[in-house]
């Protein structure tokens, strides 16, 4: 199997050793973009701001060791994958090191075609967890969305689409604003995760005092800034971003806005594959 598509990936090599590292980024070029560190705590202190899909770390190193290193990441970013290199002397530290989670060990010294094969296989490995992870979350979506077969009026689709939305999401805040199409034709609007006070006060800017133009959103999109978000914050709700999910069929011009309140990271490329999913059935609803 070729390993297409992941050029993007990020490999981390950690080794107090400068030739030995130069060595293993040199066997790694083409598979990801490579990034060495001569120490576990530099590299500790990177993975934070941006997670690696693959870490190779000698296990001997001075200040924090590789089975060090391996039980930071397991906690902090438990999704990465380690790959020890060691010397003969230390591979019984190894073994343990599987034990503890780690995906790999190699013997140094180290085989670039070997360690390009090893490294090679875990980013594959990665890829199909990530897309049997993916069908997964979609085939559960789905079967959550039959949730708004039941809904009589459009009204009704669109505080369950945001159930679902913010479930999809993992997000545990968000607001449904739609027109509503039988008595009182006034616009509608549900919240989840807001106070009272919040509560009545967006009603009191969406609605009553300015009519937002629903038909503006055509796409799902995240927005770090606007009108919608200021309304928000005027209110005391703390957000980040928003994301926009519009819900209506072809010919209707207003329908309805699902907004998803992002407050923390933002949310993951794969949860916006959900959230089309939910659009779509919403419409279909």
């Amino acid at each position: 199997m070729q390993l297409e598509g992941d050029r993007d990936a990020r490999i981390c090599v950690v080794d107090d050793n400068r030739l030995d590292r130069e060595r293993l980024r040199e066997s790694l070029v083409g598979l990801g973009r490579v990034e060495v560190f001569g120490d576990a705590e530099t590299a500790l202190a990177s993975f934070r701001e941006a997670p690696p899909d693959v870490v190779v770390t000698d296990c001997v190193m001075p200040g924090m060791s590789g089975t060090q290193l391996l039980e930071r990441i397991r906690r902090e970013r438990p999704g990465v994958d380690v790959i020890f290199v060691t010397g003969a002397a230390s591979v019984e530290t190894a073994i343990t090191a599987l034990r503890m989670g780690a995906c790999d060990y190699l013997q140094k010294p180290v085989e670039a075609e070997q360690l390009r094969a090893t490294v090679e296989q875990t980013l594959i490995r990665r890829r199909l967890f990530d897309e049997n992870q993916r069908l997964r979350d979609s085939l559960r979506t789905l079967e959550a969305c039959r949730a708004l077969a039941p809904c009589l009026d459009p009204g009704e689709v669109y505080p369950v689409a945001l159930d679902l939305a913010l479930g999809a999401t993992g997000c545990a805040r968000g607001v449904a604003l739609f027109e509503r199409t039988m008595p009182p034709q006034n616009d509608g609007i549900a919240f989840r995760g807001m106070s009272e006070q919040q509560a009545e006060g967006l009603r009191r800017a969406l609605v009553d005092e300015k009519r937002v133009d629903l038909a503006a959103f055509t796409r799902i999109a995240e927005y770090d800034s606007g009108p919608i978000l200021d309304a928000f914050r005027d209110v005391g709700v703390a957000v980040e971003r928003l994301v926009a999910v519009p819900v209506r069929t072809d010919d209707d011009e207003q329908g309805g806005v699902l907004w998803v309140i992002d407050e923390g990271e933002r949310i993951p490329d794969e949860r916006f594959e959900l959230l089309d999913t939910i659009q779509r059935q919403a419409v279909v609803a």
